[in-house]
């Protein structure tokens, strides 16, 4: 927690993920992911990673998905759980936006986040 005003250690990042289907549809879906607020110093070493092509999507998210809310599946609410993370992360559709989200909030985007705590 920082003594500054708005500056918080844990994010909350509105994802979208669209996930093809039959016959050229798509189906989209929508949920929250937290994540660990990196600040400055680790902002420039994960840039610094990217840039030097040492970084690995699996360290990301490691160090800064902490979890998800909103997440339906086909049975209802999904849990944020190590098995269930496994097999969000599996899914091409799901990995890519999460990390994106990540990326974003790393470079200092500022584009979908949904509130600081």
């Amino acid at each position: 927690m920082s003594i500054l005003r708005g500056v918080s250690s844990e994010i909350d990042i509105p994802i979208t993920v669209y996930c093809a289907r039959d016959m050229g549809k798509t189906l989209r879906i929508g949920f929250v992911i937290r994540v660990k607020k990196p600040n400055h110093d680790e902002c420039k070493q994960v840039i610094q990673k990217a840039t030097d092509k040492t970084l690995v999507d699996d360290e990301l998210l490691d160090e800064y998905l902490l979890g998800w809310s909103g997440l339906e599946g086909n049975e209802g609410a999904v849990a944020y759980t190590p098995e269930n993370r496994e097999e969000v992360l599996n899914a091409p559709e799901y990995r890519s936006e999460i990390i994106d989200a990540i990326s974003s909030l790393i470079r200092g985007g500022k584009t979908g986040v949904a509130k600081n705590s």
